[in-house]
């Protein structure tokens, strides 16, 4: 088991499209996420700073019923 230890509270905050998507957390100590999503509200990337970048590529099944 890992432990680490805060000295300070970390403050984050959630921020969202008029559509409710989640477009961005952005974290007290300077690092953000960032999320875009195609015009069906599917998520097409998860970029976080400093370059990591990863592309979903939404499966589009023919007669696919939930």
């Amino acid at each position: 088991m890992q432990t680490s230890e805060v000295s300070q509270p970390l403050t984050v905050i959630y921020t969202y499209d008029d559509a409710g998507r989640l477009v961005s957390v952005d974290y007290g100590d300077g690092m953000r996420i960032t999320y875009t999503y195609d015009t069906a509200g599917n998520m097409l990337r998860r970029k976080v700073a400093g370059g990591v970048v990863r592309v979903y590529l939404p499966v589009i099944l023919k007669n696919y019923v939930p």
